[in-house]
């Protein structure tokens, strides 16, 4: 009776351990993984609904069979980028890889508004209004309106991505211009009065340079002829003299002109 009740136990416990060998390799066979990507990467991830992490997610483990997977890039979903979404269908021991690009939205708005928007050519709207982009392209957007230069938005996937333009009315600029263009004249008409004024301060000094010249030789002339010790150093101390007056005028000479060219340069420039 005992050898009988041992021996059964002994059957149930080998089925039971086989059932379970069974049980556990069909549980490691009927699981599958799945790896989400996306660029921009940090998007929330979805699967059936539920949040399961986000961009980029590797090997994260599914059942087999039909899933949709959702991609997210905010916290709510949004007109302006819209969710990602793909439905899967799973196999036991697969590894499925999504990817999913996103674009970037740039919302431009502008001072006075609507605007009408161009981009490449092509009329997007009026203003305000968001831009729709691949996330790493950059794009300058046009900005026209009937009585303003046109303006420019530069999306760039680096900067904000709000734009904010304040147009210019066309009397508005050409009354800044015309300021502008005074403001030119009057400067231009200022340098070249500097400009004659170092001219004649040039030729002034370069006259009296080349008479204080002659004055100085002529009075070493005179010291070189003279035969009195007391005409000779008065002839000698009016050559040192003149030769000093003229090193000075000579060195106004230059001054004057360097001034001169320099107030030249200024009116030629503004």
């Amino acid at each position: 009776m005992n050898a009988r009740i041992y021996f059964n136990t002994l059957i149930v416990a080998m089925l039971l351990c086989l059932a379970a060998s069974g049980s556990a390799q069909e549980a490691e066979v009927e699981i599958a993984a799945l790896s989400v990507t996306s660029k921009p990467a940090g998007y929330r991830v979805y699967l059936d609904g539920e949040f399961i992490g986000f961009s980029p997610l590797q090997n994260f483990v599914i059942l087999p069979g039909e899933h949709t997977v959702v991609i997210r890039p905010h916290a709510l979903p949004s007109w302006v980028i819209p969710d990602w979404q793909q439905v899967i269908q799973a196999a036991p021991g697969d590894t499925l890889r999504l990817a999913a690009r996103f674009k970037r939205a740039f919302l431009i708005q502008s001072v006075p508004f609507p605007a009408h928007a161009y981009l490449n050519g092509k009329l997007l709207g009026d203003t305000p209004l968001y831009v729709a982009l691949d996330c790493d392209e950059k794009a300058t957007v046009t900005l026209k309106k009937d009585g303003y230069l046109d303006a420019y938005a530069l999306c760039d996937p680096s900067g904000n991505t709000r734009i904010d333009v304040t147009l210019q009315s066309v009397a508005t600029f050409w009354k800044k211009q015309k300021i502008k263009d005074q403001d030119i004249s009057l400067h231009k008409r200022k340098y070249r009065r500097y400009t004659f004024i170092s001219a004649a301060a040039s030729v002034v000094a370069g006259v009296t340079t080349v008479l204080f010249r002659k004055e100085a030789d002529r009075a070493y002339q005179n010291y070189l002829q003279a035969t009195d010790p007391q005409q000779m150093d008065r002839y000698f101390s009016d050559a040192q003299r003149y030769d000093t007056y003229s090193s000075v005028a000579f060195g106004l000479f230059q001054a004057s002109f360097a001034v001169g060219f320099y107030f030249f340069l200024r009116s030629s420039t503004q």
